[in-house]
């Protein structure tokens, strides 16, 4: 098994199928969680609610993303950026992540692009 594909396994299990969905529609431009634990997607057509995630699943999800990235997020390092190569349809593309951790946000947010 190549690298993308065992990261792009990982990710398929931490994202979620919700998540996941989303990722792979062509018309989805980026998936926003908020402080609030609602989940957003900006489409062509504007920006939808798209449903909720708990701040537990957000914290392990960016968790995920950081140690998949050799990066550490932590109280003092509140902060993760990158990008993380994904399989869409048998193509490697690379997804932006953006994910941050209290103290710097009140509850984990994160927006994959």
């Amino acid at each position: 098994m190549n690298c993308n594909k065992h990261i792009s396994e990982k990710l398929r299990h931490i994202f979620g199928q919700q998540i996941i969905s989303a990722i792979e529609n062509p018309e989805v431009i980026e998936i926003m969680l908020n402080a609030d634990g609602r989940l957003w997607i900006d489409t062509f057509d504007g920006i939808k609610e798209y449903g909720s995630f708990s701040n537990e699943a957000a914290r392990t999800l960016i968790c995920t993303v950081a140690s998949m990235t050799d990066n550490l997020v932590e109280r003092n390092n509140p902060d993760l950026s990158g990008e993380i190569p994904f399989l869409i349809d048998g193509q490697v593309s690379l997804l932006r992540f953006q994910g941050m951790i209290p103290p710097l946000v009140m509850k984990p947010v994160f927006s994959i692009r």
